[in-house]
């Protein structure tokens, strides 16, 4: 009686290596996300200039009028929140005097120590609030989230976004 033939079943699998290779990425990647979060912290740095010669995009009040007269006659811009220019610069240059740029493992500051920036973002006495910094609306979070996840799947940061 002549044997039967018994079909050879051979079991490829396919992909192991690359999902070995891309989790062994996400974890490396995911222990120290910093490269992504300095990308984040350069854009958002890129787009306070746009922020401050806009006028907060329109939204802070104009200047009173005495304070228009007085900076006219001292010699100073005319532009809100400009006299010396330190401000700007402390949130549009990537280091120097006045700015906080922090990045560690668990996320990154970004932001001004000259101190009258407070009385700008929030309103004082008789300042009324024009903040200095971008606002960070549901939009720019959501493009954040995305900027650290693409970041962690591909190695790459996101670069050339503009937060606002």
């Amino acid at each position: 009686m002549p044997k039967p033939v018994v079909p050879q079943v051979v079991i490829k699998q396919k992909g192991v290596e690359q999902t070995e290779k891309l989790l062994a990425g996400l974890a490396k990647r995911g222990a120290d996300p910093r490269p992504a979060f300095r990308s984040i912290m350069d854009e958002m740095r890129l787009a306070e200039d746009p922020w401050f010669r806009s006028h907060g995009q329109g939204a802070w009040p104009d200047l009173a009028d005495v304070t228009r007269q007085t900076k006219e006659r001292l010699g100073f811009p005319a532009d809100p929140l400009v006299r010396t220019g330190l401000m700007g610069a402390s949130l549009t240059l990537r280091s120097g005097r006045g700015t906080i740029r922090t990045v560690n493992k668990e996320g990154f500051r970004f932001g001004t120590r000259v101190f009258y920036a407070n009385f700008h973002r929030y309103g004082s006495g008789n300042t009324p609030e024009r903040n200095p910094l971008i606002p960070i609306d549901e939009h720019t979070r959501t493009r954040m989230v995305y900027d650290v996840k693409h970041y962690l799947l591909t190695g790459n940061v996101a670069g050339n976004v503009t937060y606002r």
